[in-house]
């Protein structure tokens, strides 16, 4: 109680509290926090303290990693042409970015899914999460772009509206799909509403925003915690007391009214009060140190070992390169694996809503490693063979040879005059096949001589070689070149699609091998070879002078017109105990890896004789 001729009044900020779920007469939905605004209390979290922005940015960029790709195992032609499909619906208007961003600040998501009238999904809408409010039993969710206690809702004003709550067994329209990972609570409300994952650091988050808001405002009007405001001139009327406190406040306290004031009225300055400083001596060294608690709480709060991992520089704290691939590792199996698993397990039954049966999948995001460029191996290997790289690395002498037959120059030559030949015949097509100890020849062969038995029309043959050249090319851009209409383009593309010419890929459209068959081989006919030759691999440049002995006599032998067939390299392979497909001649660096073959690779060339 304040004495005779004197007021004394004083403001600060409330403390933290951790949202209540609450039922309220007269209103359908559960209340979200005390005043329903709690969402819109963790947005402004985020956008306001650097360091959670941050980590809640890198979160969502390591749950999306790479996108969304179609699992290819098992799956046929059309099932990934309709899952990539699916995906690029997705992929518009960043939507599953904001869904994911959902999942992280809130700790849950809603989506609004379009159906035809058969009951199929045709599209899915993003619903921000702070906009919904759901009922106890949760079978009614409302929307709302303005939640505050005191606002009616209503349609027109708020965009006001319920809806039912989506079910994949019973699919229906108006319906919101929503997911949500529940924490237990106190009380005896219901826990209708999901709380963040950090809901344990949510304290030190704000004290963050406040410390740096509180040095901000220092900076900007001079007031510190401790200011006192004495008016020795009279105790004036309640009113106006509240007008100069509106005043000295909008006047110096800054824009977020950072530093507390007290203010106080006395009837003169013999009744002023007396002041004990409300500021320690080293406040500066207490902000240092509650920096660092609160920095360690909010790392803490977000389950972060290394917080470099998400640009974020602890204080005093240097990680090495191995601490940093460790902590990825960690966090990936830990963090990012487990979230990233529960989005797949929806946007799947999503997808098979659509028909879709190809399982989607996020591409996980790797760690960084240091990679030389191939140009640069290639160089080295060109100027130095492999004795002298080995002196000049310093490396041991190697005594015991690579387990690779193909290096007994001797009997490997006498086996490979054995067989092949130099045929005749128009090349309609050649490309270098990786193979490997389970490649299935006659599988690969009959797929590709399938391919010269069906004939394609001019404008089919186009559309692929037009994709050729570039695969991000528009249909509207191949119709105008091709001077039909989209539409007939686009039954084309499914078309091929469909028969194995083209792969309809997330975000563009490729030639198959057979594809690049049918737009190099001119006229079809059934007369026709598949045979291998010797060549260098895609991407090498060619040079012979630091080649070995081996790779040189098969390369003259192929510029001849020397080539295998698929018998041919079976039986060479059982004659010299290894496989000469898989293997091939000596051993390769490549990007610090050493590989059991060389910068050369089998070729398969489609002949017409």
């Amino acid at each position: 109680m304040s004495e005779p001729g004197k007021m004394f009044m004083n403001f600060g900020l409330d403390n933290h509290k951790v949202p209540e779920f609450k039922e309220v007469k007269n209103k359908d939905w559960v209340y979200y926090g005390e005043d329903n605004l709690y969402p819109e209390y963790l947005i402004e979290q985020a956008l306001r303290s650097a360091k959670h922005g941050a980590i809640l940015s890198g979160k969502v960029n390591y749950i999306y990693g790479g996108g969304l790709h179609v699992v290819e195992k098992g799956a046929s032609l059309s099932a990934k042409a309709q899952a990539y499909k699916f995906i690029r619906q997705m992929n518009e208007d960043n939507f599953i970015r904001k869904m994911i961003q959902d999942f992280e600040w809130f700790n849950g998501f809603y989506v609004e899914p379009i159906l035809t009238k058969s009951g199929k999904l045709e599209s899915i809408n993003y619903i921000p999460f702070a906009k919904i409010r759901s009922n106890k039993e949760e079978t009614k969710l409302y929307y709302s772009n303005d939640w505050r206690v005191s606002t009616k809702q209503d349609a027109e004003k708020t965009g006001y509206k319920e809806f039912g709550v989506f079910d994949f067994n019973d699919p229906q329209p108006d319906c919101l799909f929503y997911y949500k990972i529940v924490s237990p609570k106190n009380g005896r409300d219901r826990n209708v509403y999901p709380v963040p994952e950090y809901i344990g650091a949510c304290a030190s988050i704000e004290t963050d925003v406040e410390i740096a808001n509180y040095h901000l405002n220092n900076i900007k009007t001079g007031f510190a915690v401790g200011t006192i405001v004495n008016f020795n001139n009279g105790v004036p009327e309640q009113s106006a007391q509240d007008q100069i406190e509106r005043m000295l406040k909008a006047k110096f306290q800054g824009t977020d009214k950072a530093g507390s004031v007290a203010i106080t009225f006395n009837a003169s300055s013999d009744n002023a009060p007396t002041i004990t400083s409300f500021v320690p001596n080293d406040l500066d060294k207490q902000f240092i140190e509650i920096a660092k608690r609160v920095e360690q709480d909010i790392f803490t709060g977000h389950k972060i070992t290394n917080p470099a991992l998400f640009g974020v520089n602890a204080t005093g704290v240097v990680f090495q390169r191995d601490d940093l691939l460790d902590s990825f590792e960690l966090f990936q199996n830990t963090y990012t694996t487990i979230r990233q698993e529960a989005l797949e397990r929806v946007l799947n039954d999503f997808a098979n809503l659509q028909g879709v049966s190809a399982k989607i999948e996020f591409k996980r995001v790797q760690a960084v490693q240091n990679v030389i460029p191939q140009a640069a191996v290639d160089r080295v290997y060109a100027a130095y063979d492999i004795d002298q790289l080995i002196d000049i690395l310093g490396l041991p002498k190697i005594n015991k040879k690579l387990d690779v037959k193909l290096s007994k120059e001797n009997e490997v030559e006498e086996i490979f005059a054995k067989y092949g030949s130099i045929s005749d015949g128009e090349i309609l097509f050649e490309k270098a096949i990786e193979g490997g100890k389970d490649f299935d020849f006659g599988k690969f062969e009959t797929q590709l001589l399938m391919t010269f038995k069906k004939e394609l029309t001019p404008n089919e043959k186009a559309i692929i070689d037009l994709l050729s050249k570039d695969s991000l090319m528009p249909t509207d851009a191949i119709a105008k070149t091709l001077k039909i209409s989209k539409s007939e383009v686009n039954d084309m593309i499914s078309a091929l699609d469909k028969g194995g010419y083209l792969t309809v890929n997330e975000l563009d459209i490729t030639p198959t091998l057979d594809g690049e068959v049918a737009i190099e081989q001119g006229t079809k006919t059934d007369n026709v070879v598949v045979e291998y030759k010797y060549t260098w691999r895609p991407g090498v440049t060619p040079d012979k002078k630091h080649s070995r002995e081996f790779c040189v006599n098969r390369l003259d032998e192929a510029s001849a017109g020397k080539t295998y067939s698929s018998s041919d390299l079976i039986a060479m392979s059982n004659d010299l105990g290894t496989n000469v497909w898989e293997f091939r001649g000596g051993w390769w660096n490549k990007n610090g890896t050493n590989l059991p073959y060389c910068r050369h690779i089998w070729s398969a060339v489609v002949k017409r004789k």
